[in-house]
């Protein structure tokens, strides 16, 4: 598993020379099992081998379709620029061998997606983190073809979208060509796709100067908009009955209220601007080590210099804005106190009422007092601002964030119940189309498309 995963980081070609290794060590594995009495003992793992095996074949199918198509990509833009000295018969070939490479993708990336339900582990690369994939991809859908008798492009845009939610680019219906065209977005232009109108940066006394400060806001405005976009299909999800999306709200905000959920999370997509005031305020810095704060009176949002540490990962940057946008846009709260009417309970505390109270109060932090919390006040969970920035890391990553893991993964057990049923009922669904000879050739197989779900995405 180890091996597998790690080998996500090399080339397609060393990727390819790894599963070598890969294989023997799983088959290994599984006559290790074939040697254990009684055989209910190993059923678990034999399950468990049996993920491994289809996530590294199914991986290594997709890498290798992708190298060929990324391969053709290349010799395409050379012919394309001799044309005149050799026609337009080379284009035609070339354009048949990426019907053939894509005809590959097409019939294994489905699987792909089956084996990864099946294994429901954030730590499993998604399709564009294969090596190769994302600049196989790039490659093609920045030819521009003349003729596409294939619908070469039409069939690659079909298979980014399947996989947008995990895609560090967006591949939209625009084309510059009648035929065909660009396909790919700048990250800019993903931000404003991703959650219909984004939630985006408005400074107020300027960007931060430096280059690489700014650059850091571009990238978590992104994550931040990729996570709101999947809280929205989980709320829309809900609203219909995707068992998937209410399992996640379950998991966050237990007893639910999802009518206030869904304003909040709509709350972050209809404003589209965030306020952000001093990008490096030392207001509170060394006496909370905030992140970022929220100034009601001035209604801006301030950063810390925490916000740019390097200790301060990626994900927790996110969450902290979201956090703090939901505190801007619903005036969610920090601070819970008991209620007067049940010991047994907590009621939250408005921004406003908090100074001079904070060390008698019970701070809602993912490393502070986010159980007691999460214990007390189980129907109005909506109220707290963390809750919101751990809905969108669960949603995103699959599993709660390190300090809250050991306790809270055990909500989405479900979860991996219902995908296993899933990827079960994906296999008995599989069409097997013969060859003309009659022979069985496994590359032909294919699985039946996705059903939207009521959500529309993959994810629910």
């Amino acid at each position: 598993m180890s091996l597998r995963r790690n080998s996500s980081i090399l080339t397609p070609e060393t990727f390819e020379s790894t599963q070598t290794a890969i294989f023997s060590s799983l088959k290994q594995s599984e006559a290790l099992c074939a040697r254990v009495f009684p055989v209910e003992m190993t059923h678990v793992i034999r399950d468990k081998i049996q993920i491994e095996f289809d996530l590294a074949r199914n991986g290594l199918a997709v890498v290798r379709a992708c190298h060929e198509l990324s391969e053709h990509a290349n010799s395409m833009s050379v012919l394309q620029q001799s044309i005149d000295a050799y026609g337009t018969g080379p284009l035609a070939a070339i354009r048949s061998l990426i019907h053939n490479s894509l005809t590959k993708l097409e019939s294994v990336h489905g699987r792909y997606a089956s084996a990864l339900l099946a294994s429901n582990s954030p730590h499993d690369c998604t399709f564009y983190q294969l090596p190769g994939v994302s600049s196989a991809l790039h490659n093609v859908g920045s030819l521009t073809l003349d003729e596409d008798e294939y619908d070469l492009l039409p069939r690659l845009r079909r298979i980014a979208k399947a996989w947008s939610h995990d895609c560090p680019i967006l591949i939209t219906e625009r084309t510059t060509h009648p035929a065909a065209g660009t396909l790919l977005m700048d990250d800019h232009e993903f931000a404003t796709d991703a959650a219909g109108v984004p939630l985006q940066p408005k400074y107020t006394k300027g960007e931060p100067v430096d280059a690489l400060h700014k650059e850091m806001f571009h990238t978590i405005f992104k994550d931040l908009n990729e996570q709101v976009y999947l809280m929205k299909l989980a709320v829309d999800g809900a609203a219909t009955g995707d068992e998937e999306s209410k399992i996640y709200l379950k998991a966050v905000y237990r007893q639910y209220n999802l009518p206030e959920i869904k304003s909040l999370v709509y709350s972050l997509i209809d404003p589209a601007e965030l306020p952000i005031g001093d990008t490096h305020s030392t207001r509170f810095h060394g006496k909370n080590d905030w992140i970022a704060w929220v100034d009601h009176v001035k209604k801006i949002t301030e950063i810390s210099p925490m916000f740019y540490d390097n200790s301060v990962e990626a994900w927790e940057k996110t969450l902290t804005l979201l956090h703090e946008a939901s505190h801007f846009f619903k005036r969610t709260v920090d601070y819970w106190e008991p209620d007067p009417k049940n010991p047994n309970a907590l009621i939250p505390v408005k921004t406003e009422d908090v100074k001079g109270r904070e060390k008698s109060l019970i701070y809602c932090g993912i490393r502070l007092q986010y159980f007691e919390v999460d214990e007390k006040a189980p129907t109005i969970l909506h109220k707290s601002a963390e809750h919101l920035g751990v809905f969108g890391y669960v949603l995103k990553h699959g599993s709660f964030p390190r300090s809250l893991a050991v306790r809270l993964n055990k909500r989405l057990h479900d979860l991996s119940i219902l995908r296993m049923q899933k990827a079960k009922l994906k296999q008995k669904l599989r069409i097997v189309i013969p060859p003309p000879d009659g022979h069985h050739d496994p590359s032909t197989e294919s699985t039946i498309p996705d059903t939207a779900s009521p959500g529309g995405s993959n994810r629910f």
